[in-house]
């Protein structure tokens, strides 16, 4: 095809030869005979120059008017109006040249009164045509406006008002020869216009306006030089506005003619090529989209019922989704391609044919099982008897939402089986989800509560300071802890300490039933006598000041709090003294809050003696008398730091135990789920094999939360004894054989000579240290990879390292090496099944028995990890 294609070409240029070879004769021929006419005789010379150029000005506008609807750029338009006036003048100018004798008037400056008025209004036009390139244009308003134009100045000149161009007896006036450098001046100008807007005009036609507009430039400036009509500067003159003309005539008429698109239809054709550039992307785009698209035709039967449809087009997608070639499908029913299309479970057939007929559009979402695929499909009809299709595979979001909704079934068994209320209330604080014990909180069954918002079961909700609190949270800001009393409906009260936090679906609030210890603090408030006698029973820190917040009563677990052993030591101080910087404007709002009747609860922090950070809750009550004035202020302050620490723990224990259990239980289920459908014994056998890895992964998960629980709470033991160092690591080799040969990894041991015989540890936290960072290296080190596990004695200590030749560790994720459920960055999207927790455990056992684990890293080279741990390593000796 290239090959004919070139050949065309190549004949086309032989052709295209031979006509400039005969325009070029042809001009060559005429100024000869022009030539030899000027010598033979100056008038027949001139006459035959300004008559050939009105015959082409005539021939410019008849192109030019008779196309002026279908011409996209308007300064030919122009051109062609201006150029019948032009020819006009022209005609004048020849009848009224020296020599002549047919007009009555004074031909030597007539004559070149004519010339002027035709070259400024060619000049002109050329000038205000490279503004209308693109601009519409009203034909007949500009040709009665050339029309009204040049007869006026005509009727001038023959009257003899328009400024004198030449005398016999001096030659050229000064007007005659300023206007010709005023002409030549526009005619510059003209010419950098169009140069700037070439984009409106085929490169061969503008490079002849322009030698034109050069020719003409160079006629003007030999008429400046001339004094006599028939010299040699006027011969030159007119030869060159004569090839001017015959320039314009090959640039407009000639390319208008034969090759119309060069000129009057070249937008058109540009407009063309951009169309089909921009047909070539959305083609681009229509095959390289995301969303399958098919074409396709409907088939029905003499009734008019749809039976079948024809694949038309298809796209790379379409071909990607549903595992059918185009090359397969197009031009063939769908009962061809694949029969259960037809007879799917989704009646497509019968969806397609409505939208095809009706010209209608569907959305559907459904399981195709003859593609075993779940697809989003929008079809719509682009022409009758037609429809097109897009569409998603949202088979895998599918399985994210069963193995969501499986999730959820377990959260929520362990969200009903918790001692606290706990409540999920969305962005339009409608209920989510309420467990047994928040409903009993609320006094309302749980049907009542789902689906609401918390303005329709509790109206005027929204107005209390508690509903502000839940708008902070709502917000995204801080976790709210705070005590709040709710009045329920038949009048009675009860408190609840809530805890709320921000979740993505909106907030969760967890509530715990506190009204026996308001009671309490209730009649501490209503009798100061009683309440000192409890108050030096309790175990919280109570205080009881002054409205000038003076002190008036400490009992003793406040006064060991702020340091002194008697209460006459504290006496009358004032109490915001003995607050640190940090939290005293915090208490003393608190207070100023109390003295107002605001009865209020905190939290803040405190640094002890020990340098250690506890955090206390601290209960501001004002004493209100019986004149109802507030003379009192009770403060009961208990530290929280031990329950907040179990909370947390709790709260992060449920977190770790949901994330890593999901995976695993859902697939565990499924492979259960496929056994009870009766799956051959070879592939029951493997589902087993599954299974029991996905129970063993989560008896190791479980076991990890469990050691990483009993550390973090300080309630772990250990049993330590002496046991052989050397055996014990050889054994920890043996028990990853077969991790070791899966991935061919060539294993190394350096054991100093020093290394002593025994160390006294338990054997199975030492064993657990070991086998995770053995569990770390395995997983990044590559196939054929090598690992060297190093043991020497460094002074009082046991150093071990394991050395992998993995891809190393980035410094940005350095420091997240050792934090809870943190995986190294390259296995995140491979490797599902692994916890992240190895490392975290393994440096909370080091730690805890007086150790130190680190790691040296280079990048694409490897990892060497590092343990360091007394010959002695039992927890709490070190």
């Amino acid at each position: 095809m290239q090959i004919e294609q070139e050949k065309t070409k190549s004949l086309s240029s032989k052709k295209s030869k031979w006509p400039i070879f005969f325009w070029i004769l042809g001009f060559v021929a005429l100024f000869i005979l022009l030539l030899l006419a000027s010598i033979y005789n100056y008038l027949l010379f001139h006459i035959s120059i300004e008559f050939t150029s009105v015959i082409i000005a005539g021939m410019v506008f008849v192109v030019s008017w008779n196309s002026r609807k279908i011409v996209d750029n308007n300064f030919f338009n122009i051109i062609g109006i201006a150029y019948l006036f032009i020819g006009v003048v022209d005609f004048l100018h020849t009848l009224a040249y020296p020599g002549m004798n047919i007009l009555w008037i004074n031909e030597d400056n007539v004559s070149p009164q004519l010339w002027i008025l035709a070259r400024y209004t060619e000049s002109l036009t050329i000038f205000i045509g490279a503004f209308f390139v693109a601009k519409p244009l009203k034909y007949n308003s500009w040709f009665w406006g050339y029309f009204i134009f040049t007869i006026s100045v005509i009727v001038l000149i023959f009257s003899g008002y328009f400024p004198n161009a030449y005398f016999l007896d001096t030659g050229l006036t000064p007007f005659k020869i300023g206007s010709e450098y005023l002409i030549v001046l526009i005619l510059f100008i003209s010419s950098i216009l169009l140069v700037k807007r070439k984009k409106h005009f085929n490169l061969n036609v503008l490079i002849l306006i322009l030698w034109s507009i050069a020719l003409t430039i160079f006629s003007e400036m030999a008429f400046t030089l001339y004094t006599d009509p028939y010299g040699i500067f006027s011969l030159l003159g007119h030869l060159s506005k004569l090839s001017s003309f015959i320039l314009i005539y090959l640039s407009i008429v000639v390319s208008g003619v034969k090759n119309p698109q060069e000129t009057i239809f070249h937008n058109l054709k540009e407009k063309e090529e951009s169309l089909r550039r921009s047909e070539k992307k959305m083609r681009d785009l229509f095959s390289n989209m995301s969303s399958g698209f098919a074409l396709h035709e409907i088939i029905t039967d003499s009734k008019g019922k749809p039976i079948d449809f024809i694949f038309k087009e298809v796209n790379t997608a379409f071909e990607k989704m549903t595992g059918l070639k185009a090359i397969d499908i197009i031009g063939k029913t769908a009962r061809e391609v694949n029969p259960d299309i037809i007879n799917d479970e989704i009646d497509w057939l019968k969806i397609y044919g409505n939208v095809a007929i009706n010209e209608t559009s569907e959305k559907i979402e459904g399981f195709s099982r003859a593609l075993n695929r779940w697809y989003m499909v929008s079809a719509y009809c682009p022409a009758k008897m037609q429809f097109a299709v897009i569409m998603e595979d949202i088979s895998e979001r599918k399985k994210i939402e069963k193995d969501l909704e499986a999730a959820e079934k377990r959260y929520r068994n362990t969200l009903d089986n918790m001692m606290e209320g706990a409540q999920l209330i969305d962005y339009n604080w409608r209920y989510l989800y309420v467990n047994n014990i928040a409903a009993r909180h609320g006094r309302k069954r749980k049907e009542d509560l789902l689906g609401k918002t918390m303005m329709e079961v509790y109206p005027g909700i929204e107005k209390t300071e508690m509903f502000e609190k839940l708008k902070i949270c709502m917000n995204g800001g801080e976790r709210q802890r705070f005590d709040n009393e709710f009045q329920y409906e038949d009048g009675s009260r009860h408190w609840f300490s809530l805890g709320i936090d921000s979740v993505p679906e909106g907030i969760f609030i967890l509530s715990t039933d506190i009204t026996e210890r308001k009671l309490v603090e209730e009649k501490i408030r209503l009798s100061e006598e009683k309440y000192k006698i409890m108050a030096e029973a309790s175990p919280y820190n109570i205080k009881m000041l002054d409205t000038n917040f003076k002190i008036k009563y400490m009992n003793m677990p406040a006064l060991k709090k702020y340091g002194f052993s008697s209460y006459d030591l504290v006496k009358e101080r004032y109490y915001l003294n003995l607050i640190n910087k940090e939290n005293k404007d915090l208490i003393k709002n608190a207070l100023e809050k109390a003295k107002i009747g605001v009865e209020s609860t905190i939290e803040y922090k405190r640094k002890q003696n020990d340098e250690q950070i506890n955090i206390y809750q601290e209960l501001f009550i004002p004493i209100v008398s019986k004149e109802k004035t507030i003379n009192n202020i009770i403060c009961v302050s208990r530290n929280i730091t031990e329950e907040t620490r179990i909370s947390d723990a709790k709260t992060e224990f449920i977190s770790l135990a949901s994330h890593q259990l999901r995976n695993p239980l859902t697939s565990a289920g499924f492979g259960l789920e496929l056994l009870i459908k009766g799956l051959d014994k070879k592939d029951e056998k493997q589902l087993a094999e599954d299974v029991l890895t996905d129970i063993n992964f989560m008896t190791s998960i479980i076991n990890k939360l469990l050691n990483i629980s009993r550390i973090e709470m300080g309630t772990f033991s250990d049993s330590p004894k002496k046991i052989n160092l050397k055996k014990l690591l050889n054994s920890l080799y043996s028990g990853s054989l077969l991790l070791f040969k899966k991935k061919q990894i060539h294993y190394i041991e350096n054991f100093s000579n020093k290394l002593p015989e025994t160390i006294e540890v338990d054997i199975d936290i030492l064993k657990n240290i070991i086998q995770n960072l053995f569990m770390n290296a395995i997983r990044h080190t590559p196939e054929k990879g090598t690992i060297v596990l190093s043991a020497e004695k460094f002074h009082d200590y046991l150093l071990l390292s394991v050395k992998d030749t993995g891809p190393g560790i980035p410094e940005s994720i350095k420091p997240k090496i050792f934090t809870k459920m943190y995986k190294a960055y390259e296995m995140l999207e491979t490797e599902s099944d692994i916890s992240g927790l190895g490392l975290y455990i393994a440096k909370l056992f080091t730690e805890s028995l007086g150790g130190k684990i680190w790691f040296e890293t280079e990048i694409k080279k490897g990892t060497t990890f590092f343990i360091k741990l007394p010959f002695k390593a039992i927890k709490g000796e070190t």
